[in-house]
């Protein structure tokens, strides 16, 4: 077996955040041999990932029962390994990559999961209780508390649970990517199987990066290789080259009905585990209050995809023209307005008809299954876009863009939607609980959904500095700066649409992000510090990322990583309406401390 030196970059090699979060890629070796006359590759790397949370999780202030906390604690202890198998021959290259990940359940995970189980939450207002005759009986009302039937002070439980570190963290061995590449016909590659196609750049703010879906729930947005949370599809990639015109068209297509539904549109963790948005550690709302439903009328796996890509160059300028027509990306919510008599819902039958939510208007069809809110959807949606990049001499700078526009895109409202908790909940078995309990909570965006153009693009530009005499850096360091902006077109205030489902904070015509990016370089890039930073302008919310990995020789990779979090407000009771947190706002208490180390081979 003889060993050759190759250089291994990120799919698409974007300048985004993401290239920042752990510093960038180095040279390493390749195992490289014969097998049957054809050159093969073996190649991959074995990893831990640990975090320790920096921040208590702080427990909305009307539940009840054991303290989250965590400050200190190991929130992550993760091994994965990865193996590349790539053969070459005449015209063709197969290529098959599988990963496998294991977590330990930590203390701190095993406290989440026992409160996703056993969420419990005061029946006793903070107001005084104010009964109300509904169809329900009498429901007590008051502020900051979740009400109760007959306004009696007491608790109630609410069975909410999951075993998410075995459903979403232990992901054992998966096939990652699987596919042959064709180039025996001039002009023409044809790519078939499973695999990542990447449009635009891909860091947390993906425009374009449109065909494929990212799981987010083991790990958020700052993961440095995009292509281990992205979602790999089965699909044709074909790309003709046509140099009298300067580019080159891709065509892709996407059978519906062979990649499982789990490989389909954005994951959030939305099971109360480590990256839940705040205060919602603990409550499971994927297992019990709006499952995903992959089979709707709104979008169905089964339906096939496709979309094409024409990249060129005029003059100086490159740029890119595409349209792909899909399931979006972000799930919305299907609400349900009625339990009917006999319905099952969270294996329990409803003895009698109970109009759960009154101002919920189904988009499409009724949600099916169990869920009490209703359903978590991907619909189907058009999606034009383009990008460029231009290298601006006088400032000695790359300037870059993207744009999408998505017409009649989804989008839920109702900043306050009051939803009936029937009596199937189970009740609390100590002196005090109420008898067949009734209450409320507030779930904004559960009114429904709204249907509107939307446009989202971004500028930036990236620079190297010479930063050597100030800094003692070894060559030029790399900035960046970009800004991203989500504007609904046919914006209407009274449309009341959220700017996060479950959170009341409406959302603006314009939904402005401003980031920026160092990266420095010293010990002949074998040390590598970087910062990175961005605020949503529209709420002052912010986070702050300063990291540095260390290189060691051709194979082993060290890294070190702070994700800060800065918010103007956070969400502190469950239940009742709040009308201040922004997307960024989401991630209050949840400033965590992380490691990374890698063994490549």
């Amino acid at each position: 077996m003889t060993r050759v030196t190759q250089t291994r970059g990120m799919f698409g090699m974007p300048l985004g955040l993401a290239l920042f979060a752990f510093g960038s890629y180095s040279p390493q070796e390749v195992a490289a041999f014969e097998v049957f006359g054809m050159d093969a590759e073996v190649s991959g790397y074995v990893r831990n990932h640990a975090a320790i949370n920096l921040e208590d999780k702080k427990v909305p202030q009307n539940v009840e029962g054991e303290e989250i906390g965590g400050q200190g604690q190991l929130s992550m202890n993760r091994y994965q390994g990865l193996l590349n198998f790539q053969l070459d021959g005449d015209n063709v290259r197969a290529f098959v990559s599988t990963r496998y990940a294991t977590e330990t359940k930590t203390p701190y995970l095993k406290k989440l999961e026992r409160a996703s189980k056993k969420t419990i939450v005061k029946a006793t207002p903070t107001s005084a209780p104010v009964p109300v005759l509904s169809a329900l009986g009498p429901v007590c009302q008051g502020e900051g508390a979740l009400p109760s039937r007959n306004c009696a002070p007491g608790l109630i439980q609410t069975d909410l649970g999951g075993e998410f570190l075995d459903d979403y963290y232990d992901e054992g061995l998966v096939l990652r990517e699987a596919y042959a590449d064709f180039t025996g016909v001039n002009r023409l590659f044809l790519r078939l199987g499973r695999q990542q196609v990447v449009w635009g750049e891909t860091d947390f703010f993906r425009i374009t990066d449109i065909v494929h879906g990212y799981d987010q729930r083991w790990r958020s947005f700052f993961e440095l290789e995009n292509e281990e949370l992205r979602k790999p599809s089965t699909l044709a990639n074909l790309i003709v080259e046509v140099p009298e015109l300067a580019g080159n068209l891709q065509l892709i297509y996407k059978p519906g009905g062979i990649d499982g539904s789990e490989n389909y549109g954005n994951e959030l963790d939305l099971a109360g585990g480590r990256y839940a948005g705040q205060p919602n550690w603990g409550v499971n709302i994927t297992e019990n209050i709006a499952p995903y439903n992959y089979h709707g009328a709104a979008g169905d796996v089964d339906d096939d995809e496709y979309g094409f890509r024409w990249s060129g160059t005029f003059g100086d300028v490159g740029y890119s023209l595409l349209f792909y027509r899909g399931l979006i990306q972000d799930p919305i919510a299907n609400c349900r307005r009625t339990l009917d008599a006999g319905s099952t819902v969270q294996g329990t039958t409803v003895p009698f008809a109970v109009d759960i939510n009154p101002a919920c208007q189904p988009y499409k069809e009724v949600p099916e299954g169990d869920g009490l809110g209703g359903e978590l959807i991907y619909a189907r949606q058009s999606n034009y876009g383009g990008t460029f990049n231009y290298y601006w001499m006088f400032a000695d700078a790359v300037l870059r863009g993207e744009f999408l526009y998505q017409p009649n895109r989804p989008w839920n409202y109702g900043t306050e939607v009051p939803i009936t908790i029937p009596t199937y909940m189970p009740q609390l078995p100590v002196a005090g609980a109420i008898p067949l309990g009734w209450g409320t909570i507030d779930v904004p965006g559960l009114a429904g959904v709204i249907e509107k153009d939307t446009v989202t693009y971004m500028i930036g530009a990236d620079k190297t500095f010479d930063l050597m005499r100030w800094l003692g850096t070894d060559r030029g360091s790399l900035a960046t700066i970009q800004l991203i902006d989500q504007w609904i077109v046919d914006y209407d205030e009274d449309d009341d649409i959220v700017e996060v489902l479950s959170y009341g904070q409406g959302r603006d015509e314009h939904t402005v992000f401003l980031t920026a990016s160092l990266l420095l370089n010293y010990r002949y890039d074998t040390i590598l510090p970087s910062l990175a930073g961005g605020v949503n302008l529209n709420g002052a919310d912010a986070f702050l990322i300063p990291a540095v990995t260390f290189v060691f020789g051709d194979h082993w990779r060290l890294a070190f990583e702070a994700d800060l979090f800065f918010q103007n407000n956070t969400k502190k009771i469950f239940g009742p309406p709040e009308n201040k947190t922004h997307v960024l706002g989401t991630t209050g208490d949840s400033s965590v401390f992380l490691s990374r180390l890698s063994y490549h081979f």
